[in-house]
């Protein structure tokens, strides 16, 4: 299973470009709805009529809705050697069973997974091959079905966003009593 966006013909698109109908937060608290967000990883343009337009970045928004994806806004990110000038747009890429994975998109790279999971710190997974193994195999350790393909490399990296998936779906309580 591959990222599900990328850049597409000649024109290199961000992997966090969104544009459809959601809702942002602003710094008060306060959700409003829009029929047509335009993000593109960096800045938010609410276009409800051809008359009118806001800009939000990361500094005047906190959380942007379009379509199903979540952007949070995270001050202060794992792994960081510089604080960035402003705060990053992260993707909520998992969000279940208090186990969330967010993903920053940079300009013609791979994402950057952080990992926040209860009673642990928000962390970064690294990017090579065989430290994001141990790394997972770590964390899902209690899931051996999923730790068999991540082992076997039927599952990596470019899979983050399934293993987090299925290790959530693995922590719910099965209905029928088996394991």
């Amino acid at each position: 299973m591959g990222m599900p966006y990328g850049t597409y013909g000649a024109q290199s698109q961000s992997l966090a470009s969104r544009d459809g109908a959601g809702s942002y937060q602003l710094p008060d608290g306060s959700w409003h709805k829009a029929s047509r967000l335009v993000f593109d990883g960096v800045r938010l343009i609410v276009k409800d009529s051809a008359a009118s337009k806001q800009r939000f970045t990361s500094e005047t928004v906190q959380q942007i809705v379009v379509k199903q994806d979540a952007f949070l806004v995270v001050r202060d990110l794992p792994g960081r050697q510089v604080l960035p000038a402003r705060p990053d747009f992260l993707h909520s890429c998992v969000n279940s069973q208090g186990v969330r994975l967010l993903a920053l998109y940079a300009p013609g790279g791979r994402p950057t997974y952080f990992l926040s999971r209860p009673h642990t710190s928000m962390q970064l997974l690294p990017a090579g091959k065989a430290a994001f193994k141990t790394a997972m195999l770590a964390i899902i350790k209690d899931a051996p079905a999923l730790s068999a393909k991540v082992v076997s490399d039927q599952l990596g990296r470019n899979e983050a966003v399934q293993i987090m998936q299925e290790y959530v779906a693995s922590l719910r309580p099965n209905p029928s009593g088996k394991q």
